[in-house]
């Protein structure tokens, strides 16, 4: 949760600050959807996915059929935001003012959190958490 309150203040910034261009390589588009357990609900009452698209120097997020702006999140924000994340884990990050969608090697843990990302994508969301995400397609 405490990244969660950290991405409040990102957010409020967001709009007037933004890092030059975002990674080279998009890992971030695609569509998602949450990781859930075997006996979680499938068919018309599972929750819907989150569909990421490239979009200038942002993404644009489509879910529960709203669209979000997602900015990238520059490098020295990341650190302050999720600390503890070596650069090796290839941490890239966009986010709005209610959201963070990340990609990170799989298997890197959240200092502080509590959380390991063993699919390599996940969310963190404003008064919620951090959220495993699948990414099942590009």
């Amino acid at each position: 949760m405490n990244a969660a309150r950290r991405i409040i203040g990102f957010a409020c910034v967001a709009g007037l600050f933004l890092a030059g261009s975002a990674n080279a390589t998009d890992w971030l588009s695609g569509a998602y959807r949450p990781v859930q357990a075997a006996d979680s609900k499938h068919g018309p009452d599972a929750p819907l996915p989150l569909l990421v698209a490239r979009q200038g120097d942002g993404w644009l997020a489509r879910f529960d059929g709203q669209d979000r702006r997602l900015e990238p999140v520059p490098a020295d924000e990341l650190a302050e935001l999720l600390p503890g994340i070596n650069a090796d884990a290839g941490l890239q990050c966009a986010a709005s003012a209610s959201m963070m969608l990340c990609h990170v090697k799989p298997g890197t843990v959240l200092e502080g959190e509590g959380f390991t990302s063993s699919s390599g994508y996940f969310s963190v969301i404003v008064d919620a958490g951090v959220f495993e995400l699948e990414k099942y397609a590009n």
